[in-house]
């Protein structure tokens, strides 16, 4: 089933780099990989560090070019401490589960 597929190559990675450009939105992507336990790398620009903490991610200047891209992924796959996959994961329950999704439908409800 595709679902399986996807938590299999999420878990399968160390990091997920998504060095994009321009502006980023609200990131599903983002948020799978915490989810299944896998830290970001992205650049410190849009939404994204709005919604995610340096214990689940790594912050890129704004305009990352590749060799700061391969910095980072060579000084992360040296430090097995960097990052937990437990806290990710702790992060995405706590940041992005039904307990959260509840907070909104309730905020919504009490502005009728």
């Amino acid at each position: 089933d595709e679902q399986e597929m996807l938590l299999n190559l999420y878990g399968a990675c160390n990091f997920l780099a998504q060095p994009y450009l321009y502006d980023e939105g609200f990131s599903a992507t983002l948020i799978e990989s915490v989810s299944c336990g896998v830290p970001v790398i992205v650049p410190d620009r849009g939404s994204p560090p709005t919604f995610l903490s340096p214990a689940v991610a790594k912050f890129l200047s704004r305009a990352p070019d590749s060799d700061e891209l391969v910095q980072v992924l060579d000084t992360l796959s040296r430090d097995e401490k960097a990052y937990s996959r437990d806290v990710c994961r702790k992060f995405a329950l706590d940041n992005f589960g039904f307990k959260n999704a509840d907070t909104i439908i309730n905020s919504y409800e009490n502005r009728k």
